[in-house]
């Protein structure tokens, strides 16, 4: 089957990979859309595979707060460049979002979902990432969250308190 210029950006647009790594796909697929999304999900898997050993130095930290719980992590990457970058934020929020919904810290066995996301973001930025540490809070009667994020991401707070009820309302 012929791969045309229209499908090769049909499955960059879907999967984010590099031209080159679309078309490659595609040939060993033989024009198959799907088995061209897997063959590149397997190569991401395996560049992640290959890039494990690399120092992760940058990063960001992300807080999240919904209804009774909040979450604050810290996930890193090789270069700041990358840290920056939308690719590395979505998957950065979509991780923060996982490890929430089903109440995860253990950042050394994550969830093949939750890794998946972070193997598909080394595949598409080329560079190894860690999620250093997690901590989820769980909200109790009279409780708030509070965060709060400086330098870019670079340094991050979420302190849980309890507000008092106000003994009369003279004393407000």
């Amino acid at each position: 089957m012929a791969i045309t210029a229209q499908m090769v950006k049909e499955l960059r647009l879907k999967t984010g990979a590099g031209m080159m790594d679309c078309k490659k796909a595609l040939k060993e697929t033989d024009g198959n859309m799907e088995a061209a999304i897997d063959f590149l999900r397997k190569k991401g898997l395996s560049s992640a595979a290959k890039k494990a050993g690399r120092s992760t130095n940058e990063g960001v930290i992300k807080v999240l707060i919904q209804d009774e719980k909040a979450i604050i992590l810290e996930m890193n990457c090789e270069t700041d460049f990358v840290a920056r970058t939308d690719d590395f934020l979505g998957a950065v929020d979509a991780i923060a979002q996982k490890m929430l919904d089903g109440n995860i810290e253990d950042t050394e066995n994550l969830p093949t979902e939750i890794d998946d996301i972070r193997k598909a973001a080394i595949g598409k930025l080329g560079e190894n990432m860690t999620i250093a540490r997690a901590q989820i809070l769980n909200k109790e009667e009279n409780d708030m969250f509070a965060e709060y994020i400086h330098m870019g991401g670079k340094i991050g707070v979420l302190v849980q308190f309890e507000v008092a009820a106000a003994a009369n309302e003279e004393a407000m």
